[in-house]
């Protein structure tokens, strides 16, 4: 896409599948820059490049405020752990057959039992390698549609069966 500065486009580069690299390369194709940020137009004078830094500190906070409200949103009405006020939202996107996120669990224990000012949402996201995850997801949420108690019961549950649950009892298991 063309960038800010003349004679050159932008892009994302996508380092192995996750981590993005903003690159500037010259309308030609002939050179290639990796950058730490955005670029900054040292050719102005002060004056222009303050403006320049204000409008982009300005886009970058009217992004953030509609992140904020999205996720807010999307998170309005999912159960909650800790403070359902708290000043801090953790938003942790997970899956219940993964052992990561399994030990992320007492961690995020640890840091409610530490802490009164966070509110704690659990997001699913059953990955596609893990057989028995989305339907212990949707589990969870028939726990949920109960009672947000249900819910957690049924997480902690899933997450502490973990090792023993498979796609052929999943059902089973997690209604126990």
């Amino acid at each position: 896409a063309p960038s800010e500065t003349a004679g050159l486009d932008e892009g994302i580069l996508l380092i192995n599948g996750q981590q993005q690299q903003l690159f500037l390369v010259t309308e030609d194709n002939k050179r290639l820059y990796l950058t730490m940020g955005p670029p900054i137009d040292v050719s102005l004078d002060e004056a222009g490049r303050e403006a320049q830094l204000a409008e982009r500190r300005a886009q970058e906070a009217q992004e953030a405020r509609e992140l904020q409200a999205f996720l807010a949103s999307e998170t309005a009405n999912r159960p909650v752990r800790g403070n359902p006020n708290g000043a801090i939202t953790i938003v942790e996107f997970s899956d219940f057959q993964c052992p990561y996120c399994a030990r992320a669990v007492s961690t995020m224990e640890t840091l409610l039992s530490e802490r009164d000012d966070i509110r704690f949402v659990y997001m699913h996201l059953p990955l596609g390698n893990h057989p028995w995850a989305e339907p212990a997801a949707i589990a969870a949420e028939c726990a949920a549609q109960q009672s947000p108690d249900y819910f957690w019961d049924m997480h902690d549950a899933l997450f502490a069966q973990q090792q023993t649950l498979s796609p052929q009892n999943i059902r089973t298991r997690s209604a126990g």
